[in-house]
Protein backbone atom coordinates (compact mmCIF):
# COMPACT_ATOMS: atom_id res chain seq x y z
CA UNK A 1 0.00 0.00 0.00
CA UNK A 2 1.17 3.53 -0.75
CA UNK A 3 0.52 6.89 0.86
CA UNK A 4 -2.10 9.26 -0.57
CA UNK A 5 -1.77 13.04 -0.79
CA UNK A 6 -5.00 15.03 -1.24
CA UNK A 7 -4.21 18.62 -2.22
CA UNK A 8 -6.94 21.27 -2.25
CA UNK A 9 -6.82 24.69 -3.91
CA UNK A 10 -3.83 26.82 -4.82
CA UNK A 11 -2.10 26.45 -1.45
CA UNK A 12 -2.63 22.70 -1.62
CA UNK A 13 -0.94 22.64 -5.02
CA UNK A 14 1.99 24.66 -3.68
CA UNK A 15 2.40 22.06 -0.94
CA UNK A 16 1.99 19.22 -3.45
CA UNK A 17 4.75 20.74 -5.59
CA UNK A 18 6.97 20.86 -2.50
CA UNK A 19 6.19 17.21 -1.74
CA UNK A 20 6.90 16.18 -5.35
CA UNK A 21 10.26 17.95 -5.33
CA UNK A 22 11.20 16.38 -2.01
CA UNK A 23 10.15 12.97 -3.29
CA UNK A 24 12.29 13.42 -6.42
CA UNK A 25 15.43 14.01 -4.36
CA UNK A 26 14.58 11.19 -1.94
CA UNK A 27 13.62 13.27 1.10
CA UNK A 28 10.05 11.89 1.15
CA UNK A 29 8.43 8.67 0.03
CA UNK A 30 6.46 9.51 -3.12
CA UNK A 31 2.70 9.35 -2.43
CA UNK A 32 -0.12 8.98 -4.91
CA UNK A 33 -1.78 12.33 -5.51
CA UNK A 34 -5.37 13.55 -5.85
CA UNK A 35 -5.64 17.29 -6.50
CA UNK A 36 -8.84 19.33 -6.30
CA UNK A 37 -8.95 22.84 -7.74
CA UNK A 38 -11.24 24.85 -9.96
CA UNK A 39 -9.05 26.63 -12.46
CA UNK A 40 -6.51 25.41 -15.00
CA UNK A 41 -3.84 27.84 -13.88
CA UNK A 42 -0.12 28.03 -14.61
CA UNK A 43 0.35 26.56 -11.16
CA UNK A 44 -1.77 23.52 -12.08
CA UNK A 45 0.21 23.08 -15.29
CA UNK A 46 3.47 23.22 -13.35
CA UNK A 47 2.25 20.59 -10.89
CA UNK A 48 0.91 18.26 -13.57
CA UNK A 49 4.08 18.49 -15.69
CA UNK A 50 6.51 18.82 -12.76
CA UNK A 51 7.79 22.07 -14.16
CA UNK A 52 7.68 20.77 -17.72
CA UNK A 53 10.12 17.94 -16.92
CA UNK A 54 7.79 14.93 -16.67
CA UNK A 55 7.66 12.54 -19.61
CA UNK A 56 7.16 8.85 -20.31
CA UNK A 57 10.83 8.28 -19.67
CA UNK A 58 11.37 10.70 -16.80
CA UNK A 59 8.07 10.14 -15.00
CA UNK A 60 6.43 12.45 -12.51
CA UNK A 61 7.64 11.87 -8.93
CA UNK A 62 4.06 11.02 -7.95
CA UNK A 63 3.05 7.50 -9.06
CA UNK A 64 0.63 8.05 -11.93
CA UNK A 65 1.39 11.77 -12.02
CA UNK A 66 -0.75 14.61 -10.68
CA UNK A 67 -4.11 15.35 -12.30
CA UNK A 68 -6.06 18.38 -11.11
CA UNK A 69 -9.76 17.55 -10.72
CA UNK A 70 -12.36 20.37 -10.66
CA UNK A 71 -14.72 20.44 -7.65
CA UNK A 72 -17.80 20.67 -9.87
CA UNK A 73 -19.58 18.53 -12.44
CA UNK A 74 -17.99 19.46 -15.77
CA UNK A 75 -20.71 17.52 -17.61
CA UNK A 76 -23.16 20.33 -16.86
CA UNK A 77 -21.52 22.39 -19.58
CA UNK A 78 -21.20 25.57 -17.53
CA UNK A 79 -18.91 26.88 -14.86
CA UNK A 80 -20.94 29.97 -13.96
CA UNK A 81 -21.76 29.74 -10.26
CA UNK A 82 -25.35 30.89 -10.70
CA UNK A 83 -26.05 28.53 -13.61
CA UNK A 84 -24.83 25.53 -11.61
CA UNK A 85 -27.64 25.97 -9.09
CA UNK A 86 -30.51 28.05 -10.44
CA UNK A 87 -33.21 26.88 -12.80
CA UNK A 88 -34.62 30.09 -14.30
CA UNK A 89 -38.00 28.41 -14.71
CA UNK A 90 -38.36 28.16 -10.94
CA UNK A 91 -38.66 31.64 -9.33
CA UNK A 92 -38.36 30.18 -5.82
CA UNK A 93 -34.85 28.95 -6.62
CA UNK A 94 -33.98 32.46 -7.79
CA UNK A 95 -35.23 33.95 -4.55
CA UNK A 96 -33.45 31.43 -2.33
CA UNK A 97 -30.20 31.78 -4.22
CA UNK A 98 -30.15 35.57 -4.01
CA UNK A 99 -31.06 35.34 -0.33
CA UNK A 100 -27.97 33.29 0.52
CA UNK A 101 -25.41 34.67 -1.98
CA UNK A 102 -24.47 38.27 -2.62
CA UNK A 103 -24.62 39.76 -6.09
CA UNK A 104 -20.87 39.59 -6.57
CA UNK A 105 -20.76 35.85 -5.95
CA UNK A 106 -24.07 34.75 -7.41
CA UNK A 107 -25.08 37.40 -9.87
CA UNK A 108 -28.44 39.09 -10.03
CA UNK A 109 -31.35 37.76 -12.03
CA UNK A 110 -32.68 41.26 -12.45
CA UNK A 111 -29.55 42.53 -14.18
CA UNK A 112 -28.71 39.30 -15.96
CA UNK A 113 -25.26 39.08 -14.40
CA UNK A 114 -23.98 35.55 -14.03
CA UNK A 115 -21.66 36.17 -11.09
CA UNK A 116 -18.49 34.16 -10.50
CA UNK A 117 -17.09 31.81 -13.10
CA UNK A 118 -15.91 29.03 -10.77
CA UNK A 119 -13.95 27.53 -13.64
CA UNK A 120 -11.48 30.34 -12.94
CA UNK A 121 -11.43 29.83 -9.16
CA UNK A 122 -13.51 30.57 -6.07
CA UNK A 123 -12.10 34.10 -5.66
CA UNK A 124 -11.62 33.86 -1.91
CA UNK A 125 -15.27 32.98 -1.23
CA UNK A 126 -15.52 29.85 0.97
CA UNK A 127 -19.33 29.81 0.68
CA UNK A 128 -18.99 29.41 -3.09
CA UNK A 129 -16.36 26.67 -2.76
CA UNK A 130 -18.43 24.81 -0.19
CA UNK A 131 -21.62 24.95 -2.26
CA UNK A 132 -19.90 23.87 -5.47
CA UNK A 133 -18.20 20.95 -3.76
CA UNK A 134 -21.35 19.85 -1.95
CA UNK A 135 -23.30 19.72 -5.20
CA UNK A 136 -20.82 17.44 -6.98
CA UNK A 137 -18.89 15.67 -4.26
CA UNK A 138 -20.45 12.23 -4.70
CA UNK A 139 -19.36 12.06 -8.34
CA UNK A 140 -15.95 13.67 -7.82
CA UNK A 141 -15.07 11.77 -4.67
CA UNK A 142 -15.88 8.26 -5.92
CA UNK A 143 -12.45 7.62 -7.52
CA UNK A 144 -10.76 9.24 -4.52
CA UNK A 145 -12.54 6.94 -2.08
CA UNK A 146 -11.37 3.89 -4.02
CA UNK A 147 -7.73 4.95 -3.63
CA UNK A 148 -8.19 6.13 -0.04
CA UNK A 149 -9.57 2.80 1.15
CA UNK A 150 -6.35 1.08 0.10
CA UNK A 151 -3.95 3.76 1.32
CA UNK A 152 -1.37 3.24 4.01
CA UNK A 153 -1.54 6.87 5.16
CA UNK A 154 -3.58 9.84 3.91
CA UNK A 155 -2.43 13.46 4.03
CA UNK A 156 -4.81 16.35 3.29
CA UNK A 157 -3.06 19.64 2.45
CA UNK A 158 -4.37 23.12 1.62
CA UNK A 159 -5.17 26.35 3.41
CA UNK A 160 -8.06 28.07 5.17
CA UNK A 161 -7.43 31.30 3.27
CA UNK A 162 -9.16 31.32 -0.10
CA UNK A 163 -12.43 30.02 -1.44
CA UNK A 164 -11.42 26.54 -2.56
CA UNK A 165 -9.45 25.26 0.41
CA UNK A 166 -11.51 27.07 3.05
CA UNK A 167 -14.75 25.92 1.42
CA UNK A 168 -13.81 22.30 0.74
CA UNK A 169 -11.30 20.99 3.30
CA UNK A 170 -13.69 20.56 6.22
CA UNK A 171 -16.25 18.62 4.17
CA UNK A 172 -13.49 16.64 2.50
CA UNK A 173 -11.92 15.46 5.75
CA UNK A 174 -15.31 14.45 7.12
CA UNK A 175 -16.17 12.47 3.97
CA UNK A 176 -12.83 10.67 3.80
CA UNK A 177 -13.04 9.83 7.49
CA UNK A 178 -16.50 8.37 6.97
CA UNK A 179 -15.55 6.29 3.92
CA UNK A 180 -12.37 4.57 5.12
CA UNK A 181 -11.99 1.89 7.76
CA UNK A 182 -10.62 2.39 11.28
CA UNK A 183 -7.07 1.40 10.33
CA UNK A 184 -6.85 4.11 7.66
CA UNK A 185 -8.61 6.67 9.90
CA UNK A 186 -5.79 6.17 12.40
CA UNK A 187 -3.39 7.41 9.72
CA UNK A 188 -5.37 10.39 8.38
CA UNK A 189 -3.36 13.61 8.76
CA UNK A 190 -3.81 17.27 7.85
CA UNK A 191 -1.08 19.80 7.07
CA UNK A 192 -2.61 23.23 6.52
CA UNK A 193 -1.27 26.65 5.61
CA UNK A 194 -2.53 29.79 7.30
CA UNK A 195 -1.56 33.24 6.01
CA UNK A 196 1.64 32.63 4.05
CA UNK A 197 1.70 35.23 1.25
CA UNK A 198 0.72 38.84 0.68
CA UNK A 199 -1.50 40.18 -2.06
CA UNK A 200 -0.23 42.72 -4.59
CA UNK A 201 -1.52 46.30 -4.18
CA UNK A 202 -4.01 46.11 -7.05
CA UNK A 203 -7.33 47.93 -6.95
CA UNK A 204 -10.62 46.17 -7.64
CA UNK A 205 -9.57 42.67 -6.60
CA UNK A 206 -12.32 40.37 -5.36
CA UNK A 207 -9.84 38.82 -2.93
CA UNK A 208 -8.32 41.21 -0.39
CA UNK A 209 -6.19 40.75 2.74
CA UNK A 210 -9.36 41.30 4.77
CA UNK A 211 -11.28 38.53 2.99
CA UNK A 212 -8.35 36.14 3.41
CA UNK A 213 -8.07 36.82 7.13
CA UNK A 214 -11.84 36.51 7.57
CA UNK A 215 -11.79 33.12 5.83
CA UNK A 216 -8.87 32.04 7.98
CA UNK A 217 -10.64 33.05 11.19
CA UNK A 218 -13.84 31.18 10.33
CA UNK A 219 -11.84 28.19 9.07
CA UNK A 220 -9.77 27.94 12.24
CA UNK A 221 -12.85 28.21 14.41
CA UNK A 222 -14.53 25.35 12.56
CA UNK A 223 -11.30 23.35 12.48
CA UNK A 224 -10.82 23.40 16.25
CA UNK A 225 -14.50 22.73 16.90
CA UNK A 226 -14.99 19.91 14.40
CA UNK A 227 -12.38 18.99 11.76
CA UNK A 228 -9.37 18.27 13.98
CA UNK A 229 -11.24 15.39 15.63
CA UNK A 230 -11.46 13.58 12.28
CA UNK A 231 -7.67 13.67 11.94
CA UNK A 232 -5.05 11.62 13.74
CA UNK A 233 -2.83 14.71 13.91
CA UNK A 234 -2.59 18.11 12.24
CA UNK A 235 -0.01 20.79 11.49
CA UNK A 236 -0.88 24.49 11.10
CA UNK A 237 1.77 26.74 9.53
CA UNK A 238 1.68 30.45 8.73
CA UNK A 239 3.29 33.83 9.29
CA UNK A 240 2.53 36.03 12.30
CA UNK A 241 0.77 39.37 11.90
CA UNK A 242 4.10 41.19 12.08
CA UNK A 243 6.79 39.02 10.42
CA UNK A 244 9.55 41.47 11.30
CA UNK A 245 12.88 41.61 9.48
CA UNK A 246 13.39 37.86 9.04
CA UNK A 247 13.63 37.24 5.27
CA UNK A 248 12.01 33.82 5.50
CA UNK A 249 9.00 35.19 7.36
CA UNK A 250 8.56 38.24 5.14
CA UNK A 251 5.45 37.61 3.07
CA UNK A 252 6.18 37.64 -0.64
CA UNK A 253 3.62 38.90 -3.17
CA UNK A 254 1.38 36.31 -4.76
CA UNK A 255 1.55 36.35 -8.55
CA UNK A 256 -1.73 37.73 -9.96
CA UNK A 257 -1.50 35.07 -12.69
CA UNK A 258 -1.63 32.38 -9.98
CA UNK A 259 1.85 31.06 -10.76
CA UNK A 260 4.02 29.65 -8.01
CA UNK A 261 4.90 31.72 -4.97
CA UNK A 262 8.16 30.40 -3.56
CA UNK A 263 8.92 30.73 0.13
CA UNK A 264 9.48 28.57 3.18
CA UNK A 265 5.87 27.82 4.09
CA UNK A 266 4.89 25.14 1.53
CA UNK A 267 8.12 23.36 2.50
CA UNK A 268 7.06 23.49 6.15
CA UNK A 269 3.63 22.14 5.25
CA UNK A 270 5.34 19.32 3.35
CA UNK A 271 7.40 18.64 6.48
CA UNK A 272 4.12 17.61 8.09
CA UNK A 273 4.16 14.43 5.98
CA UNK A 274 7.31 13.36 7.78
CA UNK A 275 6.61 14.84 11.20
CA UNK A 276 2.95 14.00 11.89
CA UNK A 277 3.14 10.18 11.65
CA UNK A 278 6.19 10.20 13.92
CA UNK A 279 4.44 12.41 16.47
CA UNK A 280 1.33 10.23 16.39
CA UNK A 281 3.42 7.15 17.16
CA UNK A 282 4.55 8.79 20.37
CA UNK A 283 1.40 10.54 21.60
CA UNK A 284 -2.37 10.29 21.56
CA UNK A 285 -4.26 11.29 18.43
CA UNK A 286 -6.13 14.46 17.47
CA UNK A 287 -3.17 16.63 18.41
CA UNK A 288 -2.58 19.90 16.55
CA UNK A 289 0.98 21.14 16.08
CA UNK A 290 2.61 24.35 14.92
CA UNK A 291 6.24 25.33 14.24
CA UNK A 292 7.99 28.15 16.06
CA UNK A 293 10.52 30.45 14.40
CA UNK A 294 13.94 30.64 16.04
CA UNK A 295 15.41 34.15 15.94
CA UNK A 296 18.86 32.61 16.37
CA UNK A 297 18.38 30.78 13.07
CA UNK A 298 17.14 33.52 10.69
CA UNK A 299 17.62 31.36 7.58
CA UNK A 300 15.50 28.51 8.89
CA UNK A 301 18.35 26.04 8.48
CA UNK A 302 16.86 23.77 11.12
CA UNK A 303 14.62 22.39 8.36
CA UNK A 304 17.70 21.19 6.47
CA UNK A 305 19.13 19.56 9.59
CA UNK A 306 16.00 17.51 10.34
CA UNK A 307 15.86 13.83 9.46
CA UNK A 308 13.44 13.20 6.62
CA UNK A 309 13.00 9.99 4.65
CA UNK A 310 15.82 7.58 5.45
CA UNK A 311 17.45 6.49 2.17
CA UNK A 312 18.09 2.87 1.35
CA UNK A 313 20.73 0.85 -0.54
CA UNK A 314 22.77 1.69 1.47
CA UNK A 315 21.50 4.32 3.89
CA UNK A 316 23.42 7.55 4.03
CA UNK A 317 25.13 8.42 7.27
CA UNK A 318 22.82 11.43 7.29
CA UNK A 319 19.07 11.30 6.68
CA UNK A 320 18.78 15.09 6.61
CA UNK A 321 17.22 17.19 3.89
CA UNK A 322 20.59 18.89 3.41
CA UNK A 323 22.19 15.54 2.55
CA UNK A 324 19.50 14.79 -0.03
CA UNK A 325 19.93 18.28 -1.52
CA UNK A 326 23.69 17.72 -1.71
CA UNK A 327 23.21 14.40 -3.53
CA UNK A 328 20.71 15.93 -5.97
CA UNK A 329 23.18 18.67 -6.89
CA UNK A 330 25.88 16.08 -7.50
CA UNK A 331 23.61 13.94 -9.67
CA UNK A 332 22.62 16.81 -11.95
CA UNK A 333 26.24 17.91 -12.23
CA UNK A 334 27.34 14.37 -13.02
CA UNK A 335 24.75 14.12 -15.79
CA UNK A 336 25.92 17.45 -17.18
CA UNK A 337 29.50 16.14 -17.20
CA UNK A 338 28.35 13.01 -19.05
CA UNK A 339 26.75 15.29 -21.64
CA UNK A 340 29.96 17.32 -21.94
CA UNK A 341 31.71 14.09 -22.86
CA UNK A 342 28.92 12.76 -25.03
CA UNK A 343 31.20 10.91 -27.46
CA UNK A 344 32.97 9.07 -24.64
CA UNK A 345 29.66 8.09 -23.03
CA UNK A 346 27.98 6.95 -26.26
CA UNK A 347 31.13 5.34 -27.70
CA UNK A 348 32.10 3.76 -24.36
CA UNK A 349 35.51 5.36 -24.69
CA UNK A 350 36.23 5.52 -20.98
CA UNK A 351 38.24 3.24 -18.71
CA UNK A 352 36.22 0.32 -17.42
CA UNK A 353 33.31 0.63 -19.86
CA UNK A 354 33.82 -2.81 -21.45
CA UNK A 355 33.53 -4.63 -18.15
CA UNK A 356 30.59 -2.56 -16.89
CA UNK A 357 27.84 -0.67 -18.73
CA UNK A 358 28.84 -1.52 -22.29
CA UNK A 359 28.04 -5.19 -21.90
CA UNK A 360 24.69 -4.55 -20.21
CA UNK A 361 23.64 -1.88 -22.73
CA UNK A 362 24.72 -4.08 -25.63
CA UNK A 363 22.52 -6.87 -24.29
CA UNK A 364 19.54 -4.52 -23.87
CA UNK A 365 20.04 -2.90 -27.29
CA UNK A 366 20.07 -6.30 -28.96
CA UNK A 367 16.97 -7.37 -27.03
CA UNK A 368 15.06 -4.33 -28.33
CA UNK A 369 16.58 -4.39 -31.82
CA UNK A 370 18.35 -1.04 -31.48
CA UNK A 371 21.91 -0.13 -32.45
CA UNK A 372 24.20 0.12 -29.45
CA UNK A 373 25.30 3.73 -30.06
CA UNK A 374 21.68 4.86 -30.54
CA UNK A 375 20.62 3.06 -27.38
CA UNK A 376 23.47 4.65 -25.39
CA UNK A 377 22.51 8.06 -26.78
CA UNK A 378 18.93 7.57 -25.57
CA UNK A 379 20.17 6.54 -22.12
CA UNK A 380 22.24 9.71 -21.96
CA UNK A 381 19.23 11.81 -22.98
CA UNK A 382 17.19 10.12 -20.25
CA UNK A 383 19.83 11.01 -17.68
CA UNK A 384 19.74 14.62 -18.88
CA UNK A 385 15.94 14.65 -18.43
CA UNK A 386 16.35 13.28 -14.92
CA UNK A 387 18.90 16.02 -14.27
CA UNK A 388 16.35 18.66 -15.27
CA UNK A 389 13.93 17.24 -12.73
CA UNK A 390 16.61 17.46 -10.08
CA UNK A 391 17.33 21.06 -11.05
CA UNK A 392 13.61 21.88 -10.74
CA UNK A 393 13.92 20.68 -7.15
CA UNK A 394 17.31 22.06 -6.14
CA UNK A 395 16.76 25.51 -7.68
CA UNK A 396 13.57 25.76 -5.61
CA UNK A 397 15.51 24.99 -2.43
CA UNK A 398 18.13 27.56 -3.43
CA UNK A 399 15.42 30.19 -3.93
CA UNK A 400 14.19 29.50 -0.40
CA UNK A 401 17.51 29.27 1.43
CA UNK A 402 19.90 31.15 -0.84
CA UNK A 403 23.23 29.99 -2.21
CA UNK A 404 24.31 27.74 0.67
CA UNK A 405 27.60 25.89 0.73
CA UNK A 406 26.43 22.43 1.71
CA UNK A 407 29.98 21.34 2.48
CA UNK A 408 29.76 23.25 5.77
CA UNK A 409 28.21 21.46 8.77
CA UNK A 410 24.57 22.21 7.82
CA UNK A 411 24.96 19.99 4.77
CA UNK A 412 27.66 17.64 5.99
CA UNK A 413 26.38 14.23 4.89
CA UNK A 414 29.48 12.46 6.29
CA UNK A 415 29.47 10.20 3.22
CA UNK A 416 33.09 10.32 1.97
CA UNK A 417 32.48 10.16 -1.79
CA UNK A 418 29.64 12.67 -1.59
CA UNK A 419 31.71 15.08 0.47
CA UNK A 420 34.68 14.87 -1.90
CA UNK A 421 32.73 15.26 -5.13
CA UNK A 422 30.55 18.06 -3.77
CA UNK A 423 33.60 19.99 -2.54
CA UNK A 424 35.32 19.47 -5.90
CA UNK A 425 32.28 20.85 -7.72
CA UNK A 426 31.65 23.69 -5.27
CA UNK A 427 35.25 24.90 -5.40
CA UNK A 428 35.57 24.43 -9.16
CA UNK A 429 37.82 21.40 -9.01
CA UNK A 430 35.39 19.25 -11.00
CA UNK A 431 37.15 16.51 -12.94
CA UNK A 432 35.15 15.11 -15.84
CA UNK A 433 37.18 11.95 -16.28
CA UNK A 434 36.59 11.28 -12.57
CA UNK A 435 32.84 11.39 -13.18
CA UNK A 436 32.99 8.87 -16.03
CA UNK A 437 35.68 6.56 -14.72
CA UNK A 438 35.26 6.51 -10.96
CA UNK A 439 31.58 7.29 -10.38
CA UNK A 440 29.87 5.88 -13.47
CA UNK A 441 31.91 2.67 -13.51
CA UNK A 442 31.62 2.22 -9.75
CA UNK A 443 27.84 2.65 -10.06
CA UNK A 444 27.65 -0.55 -12.13
CA UNK A 445 28.84 -2.84 -9.36
CA UNK A 446 25.90 -2.58 -6.92
CA UNK A 447 23.41 -2.89 -9.77
CA UNK A 448 25.18 -5.97 -11.11
CA UNK A 449 25.79 -7.55 -7.70
CA UNK A 450 22.16 -7.30 -6.72
CA UNK A 451 20.98 -8.55 -10.13
CA UNK A 452 18.43 -5.76 -10.15
CA UNK A 453 15.96 -6.07 -12.98
CA UNK A 454 15.35 -2.98 -15.06
CA UNK A 455 11.95 -1.46 -14.37
CA UNK A 456 9.60 -3.08 -16.93
CA UNK A 457 7.12 -0.20 -16.63
CA UNK A 458 9.65 2.21 -18.19
CA UNK A 459 10.96 2.31 -21.75
CA UNK A 460 14.22 0.31 -21.85
CA UNK A 461 16.53 3.32 -22.22
CA UNK A 462 14.89 5.16 -19.32
CA UNK A 463 14.93 2.01 -17.21
CA UNK A 464 18.69 1.87 -17.78
CA UNK A 465 19.01 5.54 -16.77
CA UNK A 466 17.07 4.87 -13.57
CA UNK A 467 19.40 1.95 -12.79
CA UNK A 468 22.45 4.18 -13.35
CA UNK A 469 21.04 6.80 -10.97
CA UNK A 470 20.32 4.14 -8.37
CA UNK A 471 23.88 2.83 -8.69
CA UNK A 472 25.41 6.30 -8.39
CA UNK A 473 23.43 6.99 -5.21
CA UNK A 474 24.69 3.69 -3.80
CA UNK A 475 28.27 4.76 -4.47
CA UNK A 476 27.75 8.26 -3.05
CA UNK A 477 26.34 6.86 0.17
CA UNK A 478 28.69 3.94 0.59
CA UNK A 479 31.08 4.51 3.50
Amino acid sequence: MSDLLIAVGGSGQHTALAVARLARIGALTAPKAFVIDADRSALAASLESFGGTASAGAPHPFPGGATVVPPFDIDRGTTQFRSLFVDQDHPVEEELFELFYDEEAGGSGATGRQGLDVGRGMFGNPAVGSAVFASSRNKIMKPLFEVARGANRIFVVGSFLGGTGAGIIHQLVKLVNREVDAKVRASLFGSFLLRWFSLPPVQGLTVTPETLLASEGHGLQYFFKHTKFDLAASLLVGAPDDPGACPLLALRPANPGNAETINLFPLLAAYGLEMLPRKTDQQQGNKTYSLAHDDADPQGLWVLKQEWNKPENPPSRSATLAARWQEAILLQQLYASFLDRRSDFVGFDYTGSSSTWKGLMKEEAKKHNVKLDLYAQRVLEALVHRGRQLYFSTSWLETIFGDLDLSVPVGNSADPMTKKLYADWRHRRWNHPLALNEVLVAAYQPVNDKKVELDPKLPPDYAMAEAIERGILYVLRKS
